[in-house]
């Protein structure tokens, strides 16, 4: 390597930082070396019976997603149609209107209908600019 410098102090920190990415490099080594010995003794011991949760997670019949998902899908609460967001004063009026699945929405926002999400926009309350539910409630501000 011609490419060294001529001076032994910048020499000694090339050194120093070669010598800690092996000894860094090693100790990764050392860790795969480690996993890879286990997944061995894994498979040397045969196949083991599914546990609970593997055994939930065998798909429907006719290809329906696995049990516990469609469960998920039966616990999970739909999002409401339309939020109002006060920002962090409940007591203030409204300042955005929201689509209920909006992410930009405060976890304050409140839930409400459609007629009253269009009353908010037409009373001069703001519109999401993430969600747009002026676009979608066919509200012009």
């Amino acid at each position: 390597m011609s490419d060294l410098p001529p001076d032994p102090s910048r020499l000694q920190t090339i050194l120093a930082y070669l010598e800690r990415q092996i000894t860094e490099n090693e100790t990764i080594g050392t860790y795969l070396r480690l996993q890879r010995d286990d997944v061995r003794k894994a498979l040397s011991r045969g196949p083991a019976a599914p546990s609970r949760k593997d055994a939930a997670r065998v798909p429907g019949p006719q290809g329906q997603p696995p049990a516990t998902e469609r469960h998920a899908e039966r616990a999970r609460p739909s999002a409401p149609a339309w939020l109002l967001d006060r920002g962090p004063h409940q007591a203030l009026p409204p300042i955005t209107v929201h689509v209920g699945n909006c992410w930009a929405a405060s976890p304050r926002a409140q839930e409400v209908n459609r007629d009253a999400a269009r009353q908010a926009l037409s009373d001069g309350v703001e519109a999401c600019s993430a969600c747009r539910p002026d676009t979608k409630l066919d509200v012009l501000g």
